[in-house]
């Protein structure tokens, strides 16, 4: 009897001691499959973008998710885009933007039933050449602790304008756009449209390239100035010789090239620089171009 109690003791101690508790993974790679008890989560790609490029602060850029969940649970789970937040070696987390963008995110909260998979694409706002980016899930908005991160290998780098003006010929890359310019003209004016005594209209025949993987807003002929050899600035003439457009949202496609004439009314004889701005209402020039 004594022996039979002691073999059922060393088979419960042999049992316990086989079976160590496994540790749930809470962390994992961009290429990784990463779960939950509830949901699968799969990374499709991550990118950088600058999409409407008008609603991002100085020196920010997207980085935008794309991803697959699926539920994995027999209960309907629901899956929202405040359960996310990016964060960063700067130490700081982000939640995701709420301002619609070209990059093609929006915000929304989705009931998936048990088997059921929703496609997902999430745009951060972050500061450009951030790095140590980490996408946190929230099991909901009210969590303090992420239930998992995912380590993305994707940084906020990006190519640098130059601060000494570019010459004609040479090409500036600002935001995922080229620019450079194909033609310099001025003009006396005729007939009824003539500029002020003592002026001439100066045309500017301007060249973007969209250098993205996404469709992008080129803002309007009103993001350019002309500066003369003494730091006066003259800004876009609505009236000129040429047929101009003072377009606001013209959409360019990945990889398309748009030309188009911006005109100035400035003094003879002068020596001019044209200089971007991001759009009409931002007061820090970009980077600039010599004309003559």
């Amino acid at each position: 009897m004594k022996k039979s109690i002691f073999a059922i003791l060393a088979l419960i101690l042999l049992t316990s001691c086989s079976s160590p508790k496994v540790e749930k993974k809470t962390e994992f790679g961009e290429k990784e499959l990463a779960s939950t008890s509830e949901l699968e989560f799969q990374i499709k790609s991550v990118r950088k973008s600058y999409g409407d490029e008008m609603w991002l602060e100085d020196d920010s850029i997207y980085v935008v998710v794309e991803m697959s969940i699926k539920n994995i649970s027999k209960e309907k789970q629901n899956i929202s885009t405040f359960d996310w937040k990016l964060q960063n070696a700067a130490l700081t987390e982000t939640d995701v933007s709420s301002v619609e963008s070209t990059v093609g995110g929006e915000t929304f909260s989705v009931d998936v039933l048990p088997g059921g998979t929703v496609e997902a694409i999430f745009y951060f706002e972050q500061p450009l050449d951030n790095s140590g980016l980490v996408l946190a899930y929230y099991s909901n908005m009210f969590s303090e602790e992420p239930e998992i991160k995912i380590n993305l290998t994707t940084d906020c780098s990006d190519v640098a304008v130059s601060e000494t003006p570019y010459a004609i010929g040479q090409s500036a890359t600002y935001r995922d756009k080229i620019y450079s310019i194909e033609k310099v003209q001025t003009s006396s004016g005729k007939d009824y449209t003539k500029p002020s005594s003592g002026n001439v209209f100066l045309g500017v025949t301007v060249k973007i390239k969209n250098n993205s993987s996404v469709d992008m807003a080129e803002i309007s002929s009103n993001s350019w100035k002309v500066y003369d050899d003494k730091g006066v600035s003259y800004d876009y003439s609505y009236f000129s010789v040429w047929e101009t457009e003072s377009f606001y949202d013209k959409q360019l496609e990945p990889g398309s090239e748009y030309s188009y004439i911006i005109a100035f009314e400035v003094p003879k004889n002068g020596k001019w620089r044209l200089a971007y701005y991001g759009n009409m209402f931002d007061e820090k020039e970009k980077f600039s171009i010599i004309l003559n």
